[in-house]
């Protein structure tokens, strides 16, 4: 969303994915009770309320949406990626909707299964981590020089087939991508892949600094979990 009035676009987004919400809680925002999302939510016979002004708390979702934007942000750091990819590791943190969590209304089941009543796949999930080194192919036959290096940035849901990736190549684009592999433990230790990936993580960073000179922080507004300090027994 470019601002706050295409919020209709998420929730037609939702209603396609999902299905149409019986019931909707807002916070009373104008751009979530008149214009398009107005339109909508009569269309639709959505029956929607809104919590207290100053009142977070009585919306379970805004919990989780402060922890997604933690993932995000922790991703982010943890890995060195560069800000400009921050809404693909956004993306990416839908993960947390996959894994069941230690949370007493869920029944032990994820959070996905329970809004959709259904065990969610996981396989487009399990085969590579955020910005993992990959091989992808280039061309439509499959010889040796047209495997390209890349980093993966997560699953391409709304592109092609399952298994769609989403890959950084060296140029700095991001592809959608079938043909995707992780790298094997020859290749780690490999001399020729590593000064590839050195290579290639010197074109990124090139490339970045003339188009996004200034690193952004991501979320600032978020505060960060307190670190237990360290005590031996």
């Amino acid at each position: 969303m470019r601002s706050k009035v295409d919020a209709h676009h998420a929730l037609m987004q939702f209603i396609h994915e999902i299905g149409v919400p019986r019931d909707l809680l807002t916070d009373g925002a104008l751009e979530e009770m008149r214009g398009e999302w107005g339109r909508v939510v009569k269309q639709y016979h959505i029956h929607q309320w809104t919590k207290e002004p100053k009142s977070p708390w009585q919306n379970r979702a805004e919990s989780k949406i402060r922890e997604i934007k933690k993932l995000t942000r922790r991703t982010l750091r943890n890995s060195n990626t560069p800000s400009a990819y921050w809404c693909y590791a956004l993306e990416w943190s839908r993960i947390r909707s996959l894994i069941a969590l230690d949370l007493v209304f869920l029944k032990s089941r994820t959070p996905e299964e329970q809004i959709i009543n259904r065990t969610p796949d996981i396989s487009e999930y399990a085969h590579h981590g955020w910005l993992d080194w990959v091989w992808y192919k280039e061309g439509a036959q499959i010889p040796e020089q047209d495997v390209c290096l890349g980093c993966w940035l997560g699953v391409a849901s709304n592109v092609g087939q399952s298994m769609m990736y989403w890959v950084l190549t060296e140029r700095s684009a991001v592809i959608a991508w079938l043909s995707v592999i992780g790298l094997n433990q020859m290749d780690h230790r490999d001399t020729n892949v590593i000064q590839k990936q050195e290579a290639f993580m010197r074109k990124i960073q090139e490339k970045l600094l003339s188009t996004h000179p200034i690193q952004v922080e991501i979320f600032s507004d978020i505060q960060d979990d307190p670190v237990e300090p360290y005590t031996s027994d």
